[in-house]
């Protein structure tokens, strides 16, 4: 593998150059190994395709955690290690700072997403690599925070006793009906 940054833009050569030097590539130390472009656009991609193939199971877990875990912050970890293919679940933001790949990329994009007003999710891909677990962070961003509100919304919208089959039920038709109503009003992509 590769190893590679997130691209910059310079006005020309030279200002690229003095960047690098002035400290650029010792910035990079602190980072994890990252893959090259096109791996990194199949994960995207696989991503992506899987968010939207579990779409109703991941919003349903996310309204579940933000009525169980009211104002804390969740992610979406995806986890391609297991030989019975993806598996997905909604992790509290606490479970992941300790993780050493995500250790330098994670503080800049949770603040990204707090000042996204809802557009902006994060989602944690684990693969294999080389005998060992790796994981990598891909923003989930939307056009429109319709759906994320419409989530937590549902999430405080229930009367009935907590983790009841009647609340699941209330909880899955929300779900669908949100999928519904919102298909096609906004883009999300990885």
């Amino acid at each position: 593998m590769l190893r590679w940054r997130r691209s910059a833009n310079y006005c020309s050569a030279e200002c690229q150059s003095v960047d690098w030097q002035d400290g650029h590539r010792l910035e990079l130390l602190g980072y994890p190994e990252l893959v090259h472009p096109r791996e990194r656009s199949f994960m995207h991609a696989l991503t992506h395709h899987d968010y939207q193939r579990f779409l109703f199971r991941i919003s349903f877990e996310q309204v579940m955690f933000m009525r169980d875990h009211p104002g804390d912050d969740f992610i979406v970890v995806f986890d391609y290690t297991k030989a019975t293919g993806v598996e997905f679940k909604v992790d509290p933001r606490a479970r992941l700072p300790g993780n050493a790949d995500l250790a330098a990329e994670l503080p800049v994009q949770w603040a990204r997403r707090a000042r996204s007003g809802g557009r902006m999710g994060l989602h944690v891909m684990f693969v294999g690599e080389a005998c060992e677990s790796k994981a990598r962070l891909f923003p989930l961003r939307a056009s429109s925070a319709v759906f994320q509100f419409g989530l937590k919304a549902l999430a405080k919208s229930t009367m009935f006793p907590p983790d009841s089959a009647d609340e699941q039920l209330h909880d899955k038709h929300g779900v669908s009906a949100l999928i519904e109503k919102t298909k096609g009003r906004f883009t999300e992509i990885h």
